[in-house]
């Protein structure tokens, strides 16, 4: 599970690096330039979600194996 998570954290980091700067222009274009900082409060926020959630889900369960993580 790890491993795919990886690959699809850094295809996504890819494909936001090309589509934010268009996406944040339309979205500023349409609402106006004074929500700009709401918009990428909104967007912060969901970077933020999905991390914890790539972390809630990669890490390993149970005792034993947050004891032998530890230990490396």
């Amino acid at each position: 599970m790890g491993r795919s998570a990886s690959a699809h954290v850094i295809a996504a980091s890819m494909l936001g690096g090309v589509a934010a700067g268009p996406a944040l222009g339309a979205m500023i274009q349409w609402a106006g330039a004074r929500s700009a900082p709401l918009v990428l409060c909104v967007i912060a926020l969901l970077c933020l979600m999905s991390s914890m959630w790539i972390d809630r889900t990669t890490r390993p369960r149970g005792r034993g194996a947050a004891a032998s993580s530890r230990r490396r």
